[in-house]
């Protein structure tokens, strides 16, 4: 273990995307995906802790096999 942090935002690890080497999630705001860009800080293989970039409470998706997520697609959230 090299660092550990406590009460932080994490995600799933493939909630986070990548685009020229800026990480960013799709949060899901009045059921349409926004591409939101954040700051990480510590990662392992299944968890990434988030350093800014989305609030407290706001909802992410995840990667469907069926789909893929698209900035302002209409979705369906699934509890």
């Amino acid at each position: 273990m090299v660092a550990e942090h406590e009460n932080v935002l994490a995600l799933q690890r493939d909630a986070l995307r990548t685009d020229d080497s800026r990480p960013y999630v799709f949060q899901i705001v009045d059921h349409h995906l926004k591409q939101q860009p954040v700051q990480i800080s510590l990662q392992n293989l299944t968890r990434v802790e988030l350093a800014g970039g989305l609030p407290e409470g706001a909802k992410v998706a995840l990667p469907a096999e069926d789909k893929p997520l698209v900035d302002g697609a209409l979705v369906k959230v699934v509890p």
